[in-house]
C-alpha cells in the first residue's frame, strides 16, 4: 500500500501557502516508514493506494478525518484531512502549524491502521526539523497576468 497525497480547495481564495516540497516529504516519510507497518482490514485488501486529501474552508477549525471514499477501479482509498484554516494562516510561517495539524490527523487515520501515535511524533519531528526555517522548502506564490485577449488567436 502507497501513500499519495493531494490537496482540494473548494472555497475561493481559502487555501494553504505551503510548498508541495513539504507534503512531498511527508509522503516520502510515510512510504520509507509506514506503509510496511500498515494493518489493513481485509475490506481494503487489494487496494494500492491510500490518498491523503489535505482540504480546508474558512469554517474548519479543528482536525477531522473523513472518509475513506473507496475507488476499487484504480484501487485507492481516500482519506480527507480538514486542517483548521485560520489556525494555520494566521501564523506568520505556515509550515510549523501545517505540520502539527497533518500530524494530528494522520495520529487519527493511522490509529485505525495499527500505527501508534509516538511512531508518527517521531516522523513529525523529523520533518520539522527538515522543512521549518529551511528555504529550500518556502512556498513561492506564482501569479500569471493574462487578459483574455491574450490568447486570441
Amino acid at each position: 500500500m502507497e501513500f499519495t497525497s493531494m490537496s482540494f480547495f473548494s472555497e475561493v481564495n481559502c487555501r494553504f501557502s505551503i510548498s508541495y516540497k513539504v507534503n512531498l516529504e511527508i509522503r516520502n516519510a510515510l512510504n520509507e516508514q509506514v506503509k510496511s507497518e500498515l494493518n489493513l482490514p481485509s475490506k481494503e485488501e487489494g487496494f494500492e493506494y491510500i490518498n491523503l486529501m489535505v482540504t480546508t474552508n474558512s469554517s474548519t477549525h479543528a482536525v477531522e478525518v473523513k472518509g475513506p471514499e473507496f475507488d476499487r477501479r484504480e484501487k485507492v482509498i481516500t482519506w480527507n484531512l480538514w486542517l483548521p484554516y485560520e489556525e494555520i494562516t494566521s501564523a506568520p510561517s505556515q509550515e510549523a502549524p501545517y505540520i502539527k495539524f497533518y500530524f494530528d490527523a494522520l495520529v487519527i487515520l493511522l490509529e485505525r491502521y495499527g500505527i501508534s501515535e509516538e511512531r508518527l511524533r517521531s516522523i513529525q519531528k523529523e520533518i520539522e526539523q527538515k522543512v521549518i526555517g529551511n528555504s529550500e522548502y518556502k512556498y513561492i506564490d506564482i501569479k500569471f497576468n493574462y487578459k483574455p485577449s491574450d490568447f486570441d488567436s
